[in-house]
């Protein structure tokens, strides 16, 4: 793919990445799509293009946020979406047609529960019944509602340890049993550790610690005490040197 960005070849790299984006759409790959549109953004005709058109730099952005927002999270997708965050031409402030955008990206990228649908629901569903195609419309809103259910859960692990799982449904706007199940699938994922107490009703985001981690820490600590006590003496025999003199 190197020399596709050549000067002389930006009307193959549009063409290749066009057929990829409809061979990605058919596989339903979000963050492919939003690869896929993000090269296209890129292009130097396309950015020379500044109309609202499929041919300009603005639709290929939108379509490139409004596929990262709808990917499974993963490293590689969290940092497009930050690297995205902090383009140039998305934190235009001048420019109201991608506030909203900017605003959707801060939103991911703040670990902060976010309400659903969206502040910005209305333009993001246009952009997807733009180029989500109308048969896959059905899939897109499920997927999206889901990836922002999974960004709230994140985001609760890291402020509890343990919380019940009314209170957590409550937080997200969603029944026990759409918890349980959205927890379930991340756990079942690797992208989070959980443990529910279905009985009680909790849900528990702590890693149980192993005894090596345990003497790890207490041997760190016992380490920082003891050059905090060695600092204090140098400072109290330098004290006694002076005073001496």
């Amino acid at each position: 793919r190197k020399h596709l960005n050549e000067e002389d070849m930006q009307d193959l790299k549009l063409r290749f990445f066009g057929l990829l984006i409809e061979y990605h759409l058919h596989e339903k790959d979000a963050f492919e799509l939003a690869q896929d549109f993000h090269a296209i953004y890129q292009t130097p005709c396309v950015l020379a293009d500044d109309s609202a058109e499929p041919t300009g730099w603005r639709h290929n952005l939108k379509s490139c946020v409004t596929f990262l927002l709808m990917a499974q999270h993963s490293p590689g997708q969290h940092d497009m979406l930050q690297r995205v965050a902090i383009d140039d031409k998305l934190d235009a402030p001048q420019d109201p047609d991608l506030a909203p955008w900017k605003r959707m990206t801060t939103q991911f990228t703040t670990t902060e529960i976010i309400r659903y649908p969206l502040e910005d629901q209305e333009p993001l569903n246009a952009q997807l019944q733009l180029v989500g195609t109308e048969a896959l419309w059905e899939h897109w809103q499920t997927t999206g509602h889901t990836r922002t259910t999974q960004h709230n859960l994140r985001v609760a692990a890291k402020y509890y340890k343990r919380i019940r799982t009314a209170r957590l449904g409550e937080l997200l706007g969603l029944s026990t049993d759409e918890v349980e199940d959205h927890i379930s699938t991340l756990v079942g994922g690797g992208d989070l550790f959980a443990k529910i107490d279905r009985p009680a009703g909790i849900v528990s985001f702590q890693k149980p610690v192993t005894s090596e981690e345990t003497l790890s820490d207490w041997a760190s600590d016992v380490s920082n005490l003891l050059t905090l006590v060695e600092r204090t003496c140098h400072l109290i025999n330098k004290e006694n040197m002076i005073h001496k003199v």
